[in-house]
């Protein structure tokens, strides 16, 4: 007896649905090798993976710096008081008159240690420590605040990465209570979602570009 040589084969409806998987899979291969190309062009003009901070240690020293000079009316960025009005909106009862205003990093009080950054003008001055994997000093925050109650207003932020109280290894309960207005612990976190925000009022693109890394490599770093 004769074998029927079509029972082997496969049927009408199975090789249809084979030739359309087949099909499918050449167009998702095609779609994906022109999206290769579009990210690889656009890559190619935007740098989507570049920035400096991978060349830069952001530690403490290096954000204060940053930080200090985004709150000068003079600074670099050439935004003027736009940082500096906002800063103190947001994290501080003081305000800005416009004033002639200085800013300046590691802001020496004698005997009684340096301040990361310090910001006058007028009778005012705010104060930041920015504690970035370094260690509490002595009664350091009862020494920062001494020195800035010789002004009539004044502020002091404890900057660290997740908004931390300071021990009262550097700030004791009497300075803690005496200060209560005029002193607050505030996070890394709160500022950089401080610096998304203002950054959209730049009007520079070069330091837009420049806020967007540094945020990224802040948060990927604390």
């Amino acid at each position: 007896k004769g074998v029927d040589a079509g029972r082997f084969l496969p049927k009408r409806g199975a090789m249809d649905t084979l030739q359309n998987t087949q099909r499918l899979i050449s167009e998702v291969k095609l779609h994906l090798s022109r999206m290769k190309d579009v990210n690889f062009t656009v890559n190619k003009l935007t740098a989507q993976s570049f920035s400096p901070f991978e060349y830069i240690n952001l530690d403490e020293n290096m954000s204060s710096r940053i930080l200090c000079d985004l709150l000068s009316p003079r600074g670099a960025h050439a935004q003027g008081d736009l940082f500096l009005r906002s800063f103190l909106k947001e994290f501080t009862p003081l305000s800005y008159n416009g004033a002639v205003a200085n800013a300046r990093c590691e802001y020496s009080i004698g005997s009684g240690g340096r301040i990361d950054v310090v910001v006058k003008w007028q009778s005012s001055m705010l104060g930041i420590e920015n504690k970035i994997g370094a260690s509490e000093q002595p009664a350091q925050l009862d020494r920062y605040l001494d020195a800035l109650a010789r002004h009539p207003q004044f502020f002091l932020l404890y900057l660290t990465p997740h908004g931390n109280d300071a021990s009262l290894f550097s700030l004791s309960d009497a300075y803690k209570n005496k200060y209560a207005q005029q002193y607050k612990n505030v996070s890394w976190n709160e500022v950089l979602v401080w610096i998304e925000a203002i950054r959209e009022k730049v009007e520079a693109i070069k330091l837009r570009c420049f806020l967007a890394d540094f945020i990224d490599c802040m948060r990927s770093t604390i």
